[in-house]
């Protein structure tokens, strides 16, 4: 065989070339698959080429960890992995973006500042909980995210709100045709658009009615501090909320002297909060418990003597993006009712049930998880549908002769506004107290008179005055004056508590709601799940041809106001 004809040096030079390309190119895709997750992550985009930024998330998605699915698919990968799709996470939930080269050479690159101090956490054995509120104490502490948050400071007490409302404005971008430098300008704009009302300033009402105007949403949740309140409850939850994009306006006071707001807008990766006080009297960043003790001295939020003189504190949740909403046709979803008076005007509402890929139907003006929610594998979302008629609960409270027969619109109506399908309320209502007419239910108060607790939800000390609905106490249990009010609760305390903070499916709520040690968990779980199945297949008979799978969702393009 001849021998091959000599190779020129140029041609050898340019071989080389071709082979460094190809393998910097092959490192680059192994390094690419590194970085982003499997298809199987909830942030995958499989249709979008990688390099190409996603839209922005909804800002009302809670976060992977507060997603079982999201918890699941972390415990499957090595750590060095979990950091990495954490970041991606948490960028997307704060920023609406994922992390960009320089940001990945930071968290990723081998020997890099950031990529070390994750490796530290989990030598020292930190969770996945505590890493991403590192992750996101980081991101929340840049400069450039700060600046969304101004500092305003205003000298009257009475535009206190209207001063952390603004905050909150220019925060999420409202009115960015009136420029930074007029934010007075601005103050006065939302003072007309959501005027306070006289003597109103400090009150939960007031503040929800400028959060929801200003981000286009009715997903504005409340949390009164109570006495009996753990502070690293309300503080593990405020994180929560925080790490999933929201902002806080907290209420309270650390001097005598009227209550007023200040807005948590962050934390720093020592899990001190980021805080704007219009009076300048908090330092930017405070620490959780002096926060706590901010919340729990709230100053003279009435005259001494007066009903909610000396009331607790509370804080609110809000969308840290305005939400834009576009017309549609069902009027609950253009102007949501109030938390306190939910309307009760509009015709029933057609049912929805879950969908075969695993989405809930959204109950069109409901007040949180405005998006479709996942369902898990395995678990059941209490979220998002509507799957049982107001008759067809009275229909099973009266062949169980519940007293409580006829209330079958307050579980509709209750559900509708917290965004809960109102079957779960009849599911727990009947294991709590077999629909109140069991003989030895510890609500029974003698001579035919109860406690109305559906859930018999606990009594933990007097309820906040400006809180609604109101109770009392008896033997230990919430006592209401009706049974709209005990409906009114159960609902609430399921979407707005903070025990509850991000958890939607029954799988992740029973066993904080009735704990292994008082109750049989498992068993309560297996008759919640059972007996909703059973009620769904009995409604599927009678819900409009074809069965309606899912209610319009009302998506983040949607125009809360419909001029």
């Amino acid at each position: 065989m001849a021998a091959p004809p000599p190779v020129s040096t140029a041609r050898k030079v340019t071989a080389l070339a071709v082979l460094g390309l190809f393998l910097l190119g092959a490192a680059a895709l192994v390094v690419a698959g590194f970085y982003w997750e499997p298809e199987t992550s909830p942030l995958a985009t499989p249709t979008a080429p990688a390099a190409k930024e996603p839209e922005a998330p909804d800002p009302l998605t809670m976060g992977l960890l507060n997603d079982p699915s999201g918890q699941a698919l972390l415990a499957t990968q090595s750590e060095q992995k979990r950091n990495q799709i954490l970041v991606i996470d948490l960028y997307s939930q704060l920023l609406g973006r994922y992390p960009n080269a320089a940001e990945q050479r930071a968290w990723f690159g081998p020997r890099a500042k950031e990529a070390e101090a994750l490796e530290r956490l989990r030598e020292r054995a930190a969770t996945d909980d505590e890493v991403a509120s590192y992750i996101a104490g980081t991101i929340l502490d840049e400069p450039a995210v700060k600046a969304r948050a101004p500092a305003l400071r205003q000298a009257s007490a009475e535009e206190n709100v209207l001063t952390a409302a603004t905050i909150v404005a220019r925060a999420v971008g409202l009115r960015s045709d009136i420029p930074r430098a007029e934010d007075a300008r601005l103050t006065s704009w939302l003072a007309r658009d959501t005027p306070v009302p006289p003597g109103q300033a400090n009150r939960v009402s007031t503040v929800k009615s400028l959060l929801a105007r200003i981000t286009g949403t009715s997903d504005v949740g409340e949390h009164f501090v109570e006495d009996a309140n753990e502070d690293g409850v309300e503080l593990a939850a405020m994180r929560t909320f925080v790490r999933s994009g929201k902002l806080l306006v907290l209420n309270g006071n650390e001097l005598d002297g009227p209550s007023r707001y200040v807005v948590v807008f962050g934390f720093d990766r020592d899990g001190d909060f980021l805080v704007r006080d219009p009076a300048g009297h908090l330092p930017e960043k405070v620490k959780g418990a002096f926060l706590m003790a901010f919340l729990r001295h709230p100053g003279l939020m009435a005259a001494p003597g007066k009903a909610g003189a000396g009331a607790g504190g509370f804080w609110v949740d809000a969308p840290g993006a305005k939400t834009r909403v576009k017309c549609v046709s069902h009027p609950v979803a253009n102007r949501p009712p109030a938390a306190e008076e939910p309307d009760v005007s509009e015709p029933e509402p057609a049912l929805s049930f879950d969908s075969p890929a695993g989405e809930t139907g959204v109950i069109p003006g409901a007040q949180v998880n405005l998006t479709p929610l996942r369902i898990p594998p395995g678990e059941h979302t209490l979220r998002g549908t509507l799957s049982i008629t107001a008759a067809q609960i009275d229909a099973i409270l009266t062949a169980a002769h519940s007293p409580a027969a006829g209330n079958g619109h307050a579980f509709v109506k209750f559900g509708q506004y917290y965004n809960v399908d109102p079957i779960y309320a009849l599911a727990f209502f009947r294991k709590e107290s077999v629909y109140g007419a069991h003989p030895r239910w510890i609500g029974r108060k003698g001579g035919g008179d109860s406690t109305r607790n559906v859930g018999n939800i606990r009594y933990v000390g007097r309820p906040n005055p400006q809180r609604e609905p109101q109770y009392s106490d008896h033997n230990g249990f919430r006592d209401y004056a009706t049974w709209e009010d005990g409906i009114h609760d159960w609902f609430k305390l399921i979407a707005q508590d903070s025990n509850y903070a991000g958890l939607h499916t029954v799988e992740r709520i029973i066993p904080k709601y009735a704990p292994a040690f008082e109750n049989d968990t498992n068993q309560y779980l297996k008759d919640v799940v059972l007996w909703v199945s059973q009620w769904r297949g009995q409604t599927l008979e009678h819900a409009p041809a074809p069965a309606a799978k899912v209610v319009a969702a009302v998506r983040a393009d949607v125009e809360m106001d419909c001029r």
